[in-house]
């Protein structure tokens, strides 16, 4: 993948942050690893349909609408796209949910080199807190303390109406779908924060990456 700054942004922001896959695995726990080598990863998204009410206020991490993540409203040619992809379509009154399983350690099709490719630390429902507590803890800005409590406060709020985790609208658990607890996940965390490396964009700047291996 190739990106480039056309417009610089202003001082303090437009950062962009970066990590090697190879670097992530060499750090992630030994527990944390051979949990996800044995059983994989679980994925489930959630999609409301065109026609359904407007997403409520307490949950701001609610997904697309599915007419909008495909660019159709035809049902036939949602299901061969995902089966196409591997993933599983179930329609509900309460929209479309997509689901799989796949691998969460793969190797580079070119080098063979051991990856951490997935996305559990996007995925998972403690992903805005953990994230927000670490972005504060970096920069020492004060609204991102604010956006911790806050995604602290919908997190928990989350957790109280829609009870289990894969009642959420995105979300993922291990490949047998057992849940990620809250320990296994600040490691895998602290292992992407860990090999994140940090740059400012200026004018005219062009960052080549291996999508495998970043």
């Amino acid at each position: 993948l190739s990106f480039c700054c056309i417009v610089e942004p202003e001082p303090g922001s437009g950062e962009t942050t970066l990590a090697d896959a190879r670097k992530i695995l060499a750090d992630m726990p030994a527990d944390v690893r051979q949990k996800f080598e044995e059983k994989g990863i679980y994925y489930v998204r959630k999609y409301k349909g065109p026609n359904d009410p407007p997403t409520p206020w307490w949950d701001p991490f609610e997904m697309k609408r599915w007419n909008e993540v495909f660019a159709t409203e035809d049902k036939a040619k949602v299901e061969a796209i995902s089966r196409e992809d591997g993933v599983d379509v179930t329609w509900t009154e309460k929209g479309l949910t997509l689901d799989n399983v796949t691998p969460a350690i793969q190797s580079h099709p070119e080098t063979g080199e051991k990856l951490w490719y997935n996305h559990s630390q996007v995925f998972h429902p403690r992903m805005p807190v953990e994230e927000y507590k670490r972005i504060y803890a970096r920069t020492g800005r004060f609204r991102f303390l604010v956006l911790y409590f806050l995604s602290l406060f919908l997190t928990l709020l989350r957790r109280v109406i829609f009870g289990h985790h894969k009642n959420m609208s995105l979300t993922c658990c291990y490949g047998d779908k057992t849940e990620i607890s809250r320990s296994d996940y600040r490691k895998i965390v602290d292992a992407v924060w860990k090999n994140k490396v940090y740059y400012d964009w200026k004018l005219g700047d062009i960052t080549l990456i291996d999508n495998y291996k970043v």
